[in-house]
């Protein structure tokens, strides 16, 4: 809807009406790849924030709804505490979550996580299965949240479960 209220005030209907597009094809086509997985059968995600990794978002969480949206079962569950997020929580909690993906927002933080010896019995980094969030033009997962989430969307679909959702992010980038 935003798309195409700005179409109308900004006298660029066609182009608004092409972005319109992308973002409810992108909803459609990664909700229909991965509706019917069993609650039990979901990837189970930490979204890891902050430089030590140790900040998160809860499963209600603004910050973090891509992960439901893309089939995902945050680890982190509950309702938020506020709209703000970051909550912080202790590497033991990581631990006891085990993840089997965790998604990172901190490029410093990923640069460290496979060496330091705290993070090696987390399912997720044992089985090299931590991704940094794309960033560019804007970032694709949240901080802020952008209309990079459409394709944010995909990228993480297709993380979590690349037999059902592919996508190759160089074309789809362009």
């Amino acid at each position: 809807r935003a798309y195409r209220f700005l179409g109308e005030i900004l006298g660029r209907k066609e182009r608004c009406e092409m972005l319109a597009s992308y973002v409810e094809e992108s909803t459609k086509s990664v909700a229909a790849s991965v509706s019917g997985i069993p609650e039990k059968e979901k990837t189970t995600v930490y979204y890891a924030e902050g430089t030590d990794g140790l900040s998160t978002e809860r499963s209600s969480s603004l910050h973090a709804e891509l992960i439901f949206l893309a089939g995902g079962r945050n680890v982190h569950q509950g309702d938020a505490p506020d709209h703000y997020g970051m909550e912080k929580i202790s590497l033991e909690q990581v631990m006891l979550y085990d993840p089997e993906v965790i998604l990172v927002q901190e490029k410093a933080f990923f640069d460290s996580v496979f060496s330091d010896k705290r993070w090696q019995s987390v399912k997720a980094v044992k089985n090299k299965r931590v991704y940094l969030i794309p960033r560019n033009p804007f970032n694709w997962f949240d901080r802020p949240p952008s209309f990079m989430r459409a394709m944010g969307l995909k990228w993480l679909a297709n993380i979590l479960y690349p037999s059902r959702y592919r996508m190759d992010p160089a074309p789809e980038t362009k």
